[in-house]
């Protein structure tokens, strides 16, 4: 079993940390998160805000041309805040202010230089800063460090997909992608492209240039799959569905081709449903209960995700709850208690059938609060997710889990796509079926289940059962796959 992970603290009453953000997308989001993570007041600093205050630099010696620099400060400030607001973060959490990072004697008057500055480093630039922060003094905290080739999304890239017209907003949060609509990026790009004191056949052939050089020449080709992104900085629960869509897409690389694997825009189980019917997103991924009604408005692979262990839930409980469930002895006396459950979930509609009172929760964070506040005797979750979402919530006061029943029903959970996405569906399903002939599929669940599995220790618990009266007409034919304690 791999040794978990420390959850992430609070390093710094107040954390400083900078970009360009141009255009701001969901690697940037994830970079300002960790700062937020370890601060409780972040500043985030805006690079280049201005003509005055940028500056050539031998490191970086395109981040002063004006094709890299379509927004303005005050744009790429709402873009900022929209972003972090639409992920949850409190505008009375972070400000967003213009950080000078040519002039390290100007930091002063725009930043607290008692705080904390995060940093990443991909490149010779990220080393330059590092030691402008060096050579001031300041507490210095690398989030990140690694080759440019293993950096993630690029603004680069986004920008040249506006122009050539090809698909981005799925590599932008939503509310970034509505506001670079409002402002006509598209126009705007192409604009300053015509500006450019060029030949306009040696620009095009500059451009193409520069994104070859610029892009890992594989993604020329490459065919973007979509995994769901999770819903906040602490949420597990979408780990091992990404790693297992990249297994899968790796062992039909030689048949099918390279690949490129994206996050969604951050949303609930509802929202991504209708994301899917839709086609909204580029071969969009996601786990889903499987339903005789999904099975005919989604295209699926016919493979159970997690092997089936989710259908054993265990669960988080209210203190005030906690001792009376442990003298549960039937199903109808279990009945007794308020049960917490998200929008979207399957399980709300199987715990309903069976007679159980449930909570509807505003958010999958929000129910961790309700029942560690009591407002729901208790929140089921799978038995391979309780420990990861315990260890990563232990900040949260007074939320315990029980250890002496099990809830059983059968729920399948399969990969489902847009239903016109065969071709797609059908790399997937191959690379499941390889990946579990190999003993590679195993390997990754276990990894990813083991250590909750064993935590829970489902043979020393009560178990109920009921039934699942949404899989009627599945065939059962993943029943084979399915793991069984």
């Amino acid at each position: 079993m791999n040794k978990l992970k420390k959850p992430t603290s609070i390093i710094a009453e107040t954390g400083v940390i900078h970009g360009r953000f141009q255009i701001l997308h969901h690697d940037h989001l994830k970079y300002l998160l960790a700062g937020k993570e370890r601060c409780h007041f972040l500043v985030v600093g805006i690079t280049n805000p201005d003509p005055s205050l940028t500056k050539r630099e031998e490191n970086a010696p395109k981040r002063d041309n004006p094709l890299a620099n379509p927004l303005t400060y005050y744009e790429r400030q709402r873009l900022v805040y929209a972003a972090l607001q639409e992920h949850g973060i409190s505008a009375h959490e972070f400000t967003v202010v213009p950080f000078p990072i040519n002039f390290p004697e100007l930091y002063q008057y725009y930043v607290p230089m008692d705080a904390l500055f995060f940093l990443s480093i991909y490149d010779d630039w990220g080393r330059k800063k590092y030691e402008y922060f060096k050579e001031l003094g300041v507490n210095t905290h690398i989030l990140r460090e690694v080759p440019i080739e293993k950096k993630g999304i690029s603004s680069t890239d986004i920008r040249s997909k506006i122009i050539s017209d090809k698909p981005w907003a799925h590599l932008v949060p939503r509310s970034v992608a509505k506001l670079l609509n409002t402002w006509d990026i598209t126009k705007r790009l192409k604009a300053i492209i015509r500006r450019i004191p060029i030949q306009r056949t040696l620009l095009i052939a500059l451009i193409l240039l520069s994104l070859f050089c610029l892009v890992p020449r594989q993604t020329l080709a490459e065919t973007i799959f979509t995994y769901q992104a999770k819903e906040s900085e602490k949420d597990t629960r979408r780990e091992h569905d990404r790693d297992l869509l990249q297994l899968a897409l790796e062992k039909t690389k030689v048949k099918y081709g390279p690949y490129r694997l994206v996050p969604s825009p951050v949303m609930n189980s509802a929202r991504s449903i209708k994301t899917v019917i839709k086609g909204e997103l580029s071969n969009f991924f996601v786990k889903f209960s499987a339903t005789d009604e999904r099975m005919t408005k989604m295209g699926f692979v016919p493979f159970p995700v997690d092997r089936g262990i989710v259908g054993y839930r265990v669960f988080f409980v209210s203190p005030a709850a906690k001792d009376r469930l442990k003298r549960v002895e039937s199903l109808d006396h279990l009945k007794e208690f308020t049960m917490g459950q998200g929008a979207g979930w399957l399980d709300t509609d199987i715990l309903k059938y069976n007679g159980f009172n449930v909570i509807m929760g505003s958010s999958y964070e929000g129910l961790f609060e309700m029942v560690s506040r009591g407002r729901v005797d208790l929140f089921p979750r799978g038995a391979n997710e309780l420990l990861n979402e315990f260890e990563s919530h232990k900040t949260i006061k007074n939320l315990l889990y029980d250890n002496s029943i099990v809830l059983y029903y059968p729920l399948p959970r399969f990969f489902f796509s847009t239903k016109t996405n065969t071709k797609a569906l059908k790399r997937i399903e191959e690379g499941l079926i390889t990946a579990y002939q190999d003993g590679s599929l195993i390997k990754l669940w276990e990894k990813h289940y083991g250590p909750s599995i064993e935590f829970v220790g489902l043979e020393k618990r009560k178990i109920f059962k009921i039934d699942n009266p949404f899989i009627k007409e599945i065939n059962n034919s993943y029943e084979k796959y399915i793991y069984k304690p």
